[in-house]
């Protein structure tokens, strides 16, 4: 493995390892039970922890996704990750906090200029909420992303629009 690969390796590891660090111990945690389908949400001052199975599209011409998705932030970090379990294979992404106010949370995907979506997560602390809005990038309206763009649930194939998903807990997992 080359040098730089493993520097990558290790600055991911340890980021990680501070996100997942002291899972469920902090003191003073708020966790609002969740209505029947609701995703749960738990956070304190710092951290945030969010899972769900369910993400329900808004516009009926997409379709749904199912699989198991966690959320772990650490605001000091200014940093979360996301992890995906579809199929029995797991997929990780940090995604960069932008905003943690005492009601709501929003996250985004690092995603360099040009691309043809941005992904943003939206989580209302109190209602017990969270939203995935995928959107059109800088590039949306190029044939190269028109003809290559698939949102997760079904996606863009013509006109580059935004799409809105939203978490929840499936009554058949529950």
């Amino acid at each position: 493995m080359p040098s730089r690969n493993r520097r990558r390796f290790a600055l991911l590891t340890f980021a990680a390892s501070l996100l997942f660090a002291n899972l469920g111990t902090s003191q003073s945690s708020n966790t609002v039970l969740p209505a029947r389908g609701a995703p749960v949400v738990s956070w304190d001052k710092d951290d945030l922890l969010v899972s769900g199975d369910l993400w329900s599209p808004q516009d009926s011409n997409e379709k749904p996704m199912i699989f198991q998705t966690a959320i772990r932030c650490r605001k000091k970090l200014g940093l979360c990750a996301l992890s995906n379990n579809k199929n029995g294979g797991v997929t990780v992404h940090f995604l960069v906090l932008t905003a943690w106010t005492p009601q709501q949370v929003t996250i985004r995907g690092e995603i360099p200029s040009g691309m043809c979506e941005k992904n943003e997560y939206v989580i209302d602390l109190f209602r017990s909420s969270v939203l995935q809005i995928f959107s059109p990038g800088t590039q949306a309206h190029s044939s190269g992303c028109r003809q290559s763009v698939v949102l997760p649930g079904g996606g863009w194939p013509g006109n580059p629009r935004k799409v809105v998903y939203e978490l929840s807990k499936s009554p058949t997992l529950q």
